[in-house]
């Protein structure tokens, strides 16, 4: 018997504060910070999922705002869309002798992103999107000597630059949240334009490759995945690729324009009880240049 039900609407609060040492040169309250997260999903019974993200703190504000849906009309694709809103001041002061260097930056960015997926079929799933994004820097550099102001400085980069991206997948994985066996193989193209300013004019490819494999009769599994991203860039203000986040070598960062990252892993996989876990042991390898 096939029951038909409308999707479960949820609504979801997420919120906090937190407080750590803000670093040198820094007023103790400085080291606040608060973030407050508000999902829902299916609201309004078209499977919608929405989204927003607020953190707030002396040393930035970050704001965004997603939404995404399957199946719009009942076409076979998924949209999604992101909205986010940056302003980070960061000061620097160096002091030598009696002579003080103090750097501040104070950095606004705003950036708009679209991306179309197509629905897995025969394990493959295509995506195709774009985004515009806005970012102004101002700096300003003072040199103080024997608390007297002898020399200032301020600059200002200012620029709207855009992107369209292609990419494809594969997988065959047997979970999307804990897997143990299977294959993941994807590949996307971002290439960026300049609008105004000094935006950067690049080609930016990222590949990944992951594979699962159980070991027979017992609860262990083993995973293996390789990562590599590539920045060719022809002008405008420089990109960098992070190994970082989801993409990270585990205990470090690494950036430059090219990266790459080998996960490896042992796993004690247990799906059975009411709260499925794994437990892993890993070796990683990362590497960046520019």
């Amino acid at each position: 018997t096939l029951l038909l039900k409308e999707k479960e609407k949820k609504f979801n609060f997420l919120g906090g504060g937190t407080w750590g040492p803000p670093g040198e040169g820094k007023e103790w309250y400085e080291g606040f910070a608060a973030q407050m997260q508000l999902s829902a999903i299916n609201p309004f019974g078209y499977g919608q999922n929405f989204s927003s993200t607020l953190s707030l703190g002396f040393s930035g504000k970050n704001v965004s705002l997603d939404y995404s849906i399957r199946k719009p009309f009942g076409f076979p694709f998924s949209i999604s869309t992101s909205l986010s809103y940056l302003n980070q001041p960061t000061t620097e002061t160096i002091t030598n002798d009696s002579t003080v260097t103090i750097s501040s930056t104070n950095l606004t960015a705003f950036k708009i992103d679209f991306s179309l997926s197509t629905l897995k079929l025969n394990n493959i799933k295509y995506t195709f999107g774009g985004g515009v994004n806005y970012k102004f820097i101002e700096t300003s550099i003072a040199t103080n000597v024997n608390s007297t102001e002898v020399s200032s400085s301020i600059s200002t980069m200012e620029y709207i630059g855009a992107n369209v991206l292609l990419g494809i997948n594969y997988e065959n994985l047997d979970d999307l949240i804990i897997p143990t066996e299977g294959l993941y193989f994807s590949v996307l193209a971002q290439k960026y334009f300049r609008i105004s300013g000094d935006a950067p004019v690049a080609l930016k490819t990222q590949e990944e490759f992951s594979f699962h494999m159980p070991i027979q009769n017992t609860h262990f599994s083993l995973a293996s995945r390789i990562y590599a991203s590539q920045i060719f860039q022809q002008s405008g203000d420089d990109m960098t690729n992070y190994l970082n986040g989801l993409n990270s070598l585990r205990g470090a960062e690494l950036s430059g324009d090219m990266t790459l990252l080998l996960n490896n892993e042992v796993r004690y996989v247990n799906k059975e009880g009411q709260f499925p876990f794994y437990v892993a042991g890993f070796v990683d390898f990362g590497y960046a240049e520019s």
